[in-house]
């Protein structure tokens, strides 16, 4: 026997990085894969407190894996899916306000028109002399038959200038009278 120790064929720090990448493949979690198991089709496994994965730190090589488990991209995947459910609701529950608010303000133009509408007939009520818009829609009612049966019978152009809001012209001095064209004046005269 010979007092010299014989040097085994690995040196002290290959051995810890087999050791390593044996204790990380036992105790380790999936994760994200580094380039280097991405490009080789490799279950890229990490432990906390370890820089490398298992492959990286049994071939001696730097790793650029993020340490990031894939139960924690489950994790944000599901609340990402959760997001968007919740995003969708609120979308849904916003077009059906706007939509009431549409209605609403559609409502509130008619109403105002009509309102508009009431006063400029109840105007025109007063200044006939009538005691209710029932009468006042009798009058227009027989204005509209009468001037329909003087159409009727050949009569053209019969238009009430002053019910489209053109009051006050002397039709007579533009030469409206002669060419068949009456007006609230004359006939009223």
């Amino acid at each position: 026997m010979s007092g010299r120790v014989e040097k085994s064929s690995r040196s002290k720090k290959t051995l810890y990085r087999l050791s390593l990448a044996d204790r990380i493949e036992r105790c380790g979690v999936d994760v994200m894969p580094c380039s280097f198991c991405e490009k080789r089709n490799l279950r890229c496994r990490m432990m906390e407190g370890v820089s490398r994965c298992k492959e990286c730190c049994r071939r001696g090589r730097s790793c650029d894996g993020s340490g990031v488990t894939l139960s924690s991209l489950q994790r944000i995947n599901a609340e990402e899916d959760r997001l968007v459910r919740e995003e969708e609701v609120a979308e849904e529950k916003l077009l059906r306000a706007q939509q009431e608010v549409n209605e609403a303000l559609s409502k509130l133009m008619r109403l105002r028109a009509q309102k508009r509408a009431l006063k400029t007939r109840g105007v025109d009520m007063v200044n006939r002399g009538l005691r209710s818009l029932d009468e006042l829609d009798e009058q227009e009612r027989a204005e509209s038959d009468a001037v329909v049966a003087v159409q009727s019978q050949g009569g053209v152009g019969v238009i009430d200038w002053s019910s489209v809001g053109i009051p006050g012209i002397d039709w007579d001095a533009l030469g409206g009278t002669s060419q068949g064209v009456q007006h609230s004046s004359s006939s009223a005269s």
